[in-house]
């Protein structure tokens, strides 16, 4: 779901899902998201809160992260983590 104010987008909810179950969902309240992940058995994982800002983003990684931080500032050293466990991954970034 797409919310526009003023002149601007902002993305208020997104999902994504593999054989129409859940791997992650946002959601965004106020200045700040909440983030659920779920396991290989689609069944609830951990929950994030998090306040994404991709002015502090580092655009490379030299080693994974298995958890992003708050701000996602580790997003590429978290996606490199994710790609290295799970080559899932790179099927949803080609498509």
């Amino acid at each position: 779901m797409i919310q526009h104010e003023k002149a601007q987008a902002r993305i208020q909810h997104e999902c994504l899902r593999f054989d129409d179950k859940p791997l992650f969902e946002f959601n965004i309240q106020a200045d700040a998201g909440t983030v659920q992940l779920y396991h290989d058995d689609h069944s609830c994982g951990p929950e994030l809160i998090v306040h994404i800002n991709p002015a502090t983003m580092d655009s490379e990684s030299r080693q994974e992260e298995s958890r992003p931080l708050w701000d996602m500032s580790n997003f590429a050293a978290w996606f490199r983590y994710l790609s290295q466990d799970q080559a899932t991954i790179f099927y949803f970034t080609r498509e």
